[in-house]
């Protein structure tokens, strides 16, 4: 995916300066999308009150943009190539701040839904066009690791603060500005991105080809099984309903399948299955964002319906969750190298030991 116009970013060799400042564009780009994760969660129940609408449809506030962004973010990647990264990205970016000015101004809970599918969808453009500018303007090496924590490390920052950030505008501006605080920002990005992005030559259409019917059927499924899910535990919801589309989710999985055997350039080659390693990794990271997820979500409403914290106090009771988090995804991959260290230390001096016994005999 980086291939095909990396030579047109190298070449130009950017100052220092103007490289580290597409860095801060690009991080705070990928702060307010990370924060629009979180952020929504803690302005649930003042959006249900506006809106009049119940718990489980406003489920789809949440899912309907993180489902969105994460079946099409491969698309948008493959959209960078075709199109050109700079111009991807700046549709992306201006898109986004588009769809936050939606979802801000939204006269009805259906076109709040919608303006969050969009934000997902925009998000798949904007991101991988973002990463792939960083990894193409830092030469490889310590400079590149350097950038790219920067850019981890906002994200993680994005998620942790969300729930902060929702807390304090909920409570003293109102959940609309929750969306409308990032309209600026995203702005000064798509700005930035403007005058200091290297143009880049876009891949011959002969060598991309688009696998929409991939992209679509990798984002129904899940979208269908959640829908599933949640109208499965509403009284008014027919059994019949949930159980289609409990199949229709089924069935966009296998059609996947189908499609990506078939397909020249796939989304996601059946080869990629054929690491048991890499397939359980995946399914582990899967589950536990899922079950986050929904923590999240039913955390929101037992604070705010059930124990009568407003939505500040809800926000800063959800940040040290937030920030365990965070502090474990961090230092549990030092853990795990420090085991693996101490393994093969234990490992070697068996091994050693086992040959001194052998020669005494």
């Amino acid at each position: 995916m980086l291939s095909g116009t990396s030579s047109s970013f190298r070449g130009q060799s950017p100052a220092p300066v103007r490289a580290w400042l597409v860095l801060c564009a690009m991080s705070m780009l990928q702060f307010f999308i990370a924060v629009d994760v979180t952020v929504v969660n803690i302005a649930l129940p003042s959006i249900g009150g506006d809106f009049g609408v119940d718990g489980h449809s406003l489920t789809w506030v949440v899912v309907g943009y993180t489902i969105t962004g994460g079946g099409l973010l491969m698309l948008g990647g493959r959209l960078g190539d075709l199109l050109g990264r700079r111009r991807t990205l700046l549709v992306g970016t201006a898109l986004f701040g588009a769809a936050s000015l939606l979802a801000g101004l939204a006269p009805s809970f259906s076109v709040l839904v919608a303006a969050r599918l969009l934000q997902g969808a925009c998000e798949a453009l904007a991101l991988p066009a973002a990463m792939a500018t960083i990894v193409l303007l830092f030469p490889e090496g310590p400079c590149r690791s350097r950038a790219l924590s920067v850019w981890a490390a906002v994200a993680s920052c994005g998620l942790v603060f969300g729930f902060a950030l929702s807390g304090i505008i909920t409570a003293h501006l109102g959940w609309r500005w929750v969306f409308l605080i990032s309209v600026p920002f995203i702005l000064v990005v798509a700005v930035a991105a403007l005058l200091l992005v290297p143009a880049d030559r876009p891949t011959s259409r002969e060598r991309v080809r688009l696998d929409l019917p991939g992209a679509v059927l990798l984002t129904a499924c899940p979208l269908l099984f959640v829908y599933a899910a949640v109208e499965a535990g509403e009284p008014a919801t027919s059994l019949r309903v949930s159980l289609a589309a409990l199949v229709g989710a089924a069935a966009a999985a296998v059609g996947f399948v189908r499609v990506e055997s078939r397909s020249p350039n796939p989304l996601v080659p059946l080869a990629f299955f054929a690491d048991r390693a890499r397939v359980r990794a995946n399914l582990t990271t899967m589950l536990l964002s899922g079950a986050l997820s929904t923590s999240f979500l039913l955390f929101t409403f037992y604070l705010q319906d059930r124990l009568g914290i407003g939505p500040l106090g809800a926000g800063l009771t959800m940040l040290p969750l937030a920030v365990a988090l965070i502090a474990a995804s961090v230092l549990v991959p030092r853990l795990l190298s420090a085991y693996r260290h101490q393994c093969r230390a234990t490992y070697a001096w068996t091994y050693i030991a086992m040959i001194g016994v052998r020669e005494r005999e």
